[in-house]
């Protein structure tokens, strides 16, 4: 394993001095040092996963005459299970859904070239933070509280060396970088899963991009795993000048498309960026801390994985996410599926069922009670604001969802419902038709549905 051989070539080094807990602070002063493996700087104070292991960068050396002259010192952050600390884990809040971490006086020494996967430890104050806003459900991202004495972690802990106030250089370290940038892409692809305008087809499409760093490319093609297929493609852009006249450039760019398609791919896709990049529930945005709950007529758009991967050509109708970027600009293109749960279109598989149980049902009985009054009220007639009143509008929603009753008189409101997939009888082509003569009758019959 690598850290057994990192130990067998470290051997014959001096044990590292860290009998003190001062001993484990990085020194944040030191120039980054080269790393061939990531072809970039990295910061002393960066967070690395050696084995399944943690460790973070405490200071570099250099070796004058060695062919691996850069010798780095390494403190180790071990898992919460494994430090026997009598503290209690997290059950409830920020930060329960991530893997967390417990400091030791450990230390190690490594060369640099050995240093592959750059990992983010932030406090539970952190995540609350809108500064280190991230994908949401990261497989490398953990949480710090304690260390191995019982005690909390001292309030000079920054998680990133940018934030210590004696880091060198303007330029952001190569974990910050990376981290921003994929919350970026994570955001960017969940506003394409809920609120984008989405094709009418059988395989819904849409389209985002964002601006990275060259490293954040680098990261991606090592951690999804895929193959890169180089592409050229044209850009385009129009520039008025001094408002007098536009002039128009084009410019060709060398990318790399890499392709996600199988559900190994989605696996590795909610690693990297979290259950929001393959899943969203197309509603309104949520009110402020009171999760929306979805269920019947909720419409999830999903991208499902397929069983094998398909030969490789750049435009393809299959389901999927593709990333495409010369290392300055990342273009998606997402390929999904609607669902709509409690229909006959609904199909739940263990991906969209692991996905729903993911910080999206957690809403309490209070908070979901208060949210009928308010939809009630804002929905009711004139007897909305009775008890008499708000009884009869809560039992025909009830009756609507299960069953396919009435909807509301209001023929604005009825247009909505069946744009979210309202029961109903399925409209023919006249669709103006087909909602008067579904209206007139009650509302009973099949499926009503605007998804293909």
């Amino acid at each position: 394993m690598l850290l057994h051989r990192l130990l067998n070539d470290t051997a014959a080094m001096a044990d590292p001095d860290m009998a003190t807990w001062d001993a484990c602070e990085p020194q944040y002063s030191q120039l980054p040092f080269y790393s061939s493996t990531l072809r970039s700087m990295v910061a002393v104070g960066t967070f690395f996963n050696v084995d399944q292991r943690i460790f973070r960068v405490v200071s570099h050396e250099i070796k004058v005459g060695e062919k691996l002259n850069t010798r780095v010192l390494l403190n180790e952050f071990v898992y919460f299970k494994e430090s026997g600390i009598t503290k209690a884990p997290i059950f409830l809040g920020v930060g329960r859904d991530h893997k967390e971490l417990v400091q030791t006086r450990n230390g190690f020494y490594v060369y640099a070239q050995d240093l592959e996967a750059v990992v983010f430890v932030l406090r539970p104050a952190d995540l609350e933070s809108a500064q280190y806003v991230g994908g949401d459900g990261m497989e490398d991202l953990y949480v710090l509280r304690y260390r191995c004495d019982d005690k909390e972690i001292p309030k000079t802990f920054v998680p990133f060396p940018d934030d210590s106030p004696f880091y060198p250089l303007i330029e952001d370290s190569y974990a910050l970088e990376v981290y921003k940038d994929l919350g970026r892409i994570s955001d960017s692809a969940a506003t394409i899963l809920t609120r984008q305008a989405e094709s009418q087809m059988m395989i819904c499409t849409g389209r985002g991009q964002v601006s990275i760093h060259k490293r954040t490319w680098a990261y991606l093609k090592s951690k999804l795993n895929v193959e890169a297929h180089p592409v050229d493609l044209t850009t385009f852009r129009k520039r008025t000048l001094s408002g007098m006249k536009t002039a128009g450039y084009s410019q060709l760019r060398k990318c790399e498309y890499l392709r996600l398609e199988t559900e190994a791919d989605m696996d590795n896709l909610v690693k990297t960026l979290g259950p929001t990049s393959i899943l969203g529930n197309r509603v309104k945005r949520p009110k402020l801390d009171i999760p929306f709950a979805p269920g019947t007529r909720s419409i999830m758009n999903q991208v499902v994985g397929n069983f094998e991967r398909d030969n490789w050509k750049r435009r393809t109708t299959n389901r999927g996410f593709d990333i495409c970027s010369d290392g300055d600009i990342a273009r998606m293109y997402v390929r999904y599926e609607r669902h709509i749960l409690g229909s006959e279109l609904s199909v739940p598989s263990p991906q969209l069922q692991a996905c729903l149980q993911y910080k999206l049902l957690l809403v309490g009985d209070e908070e979901v009670e208060e949210e009928n009054r308010e939809e009630e009220e804002e929905t009711g007639g004139e007897g909305a604001k009775t008890k008499e009143g708000k009884k009869k509008r809560k039992r025909g929603w009830e009756k609507m969802g299960v069953q396919g009753a009435q909807p509301p008189d209001d023929k604005k409101k009825s247009k909505k419902l069946v744009k979210r997939g309202v029961q109903g009888e399925q409209p023919t082509d006249d669709t103006k038709q087909s909602l008067r003569s579904w209206v007139k009758r009650g509302g009973s019959g099949g499926t009503f549905s605007c998804a293909p």
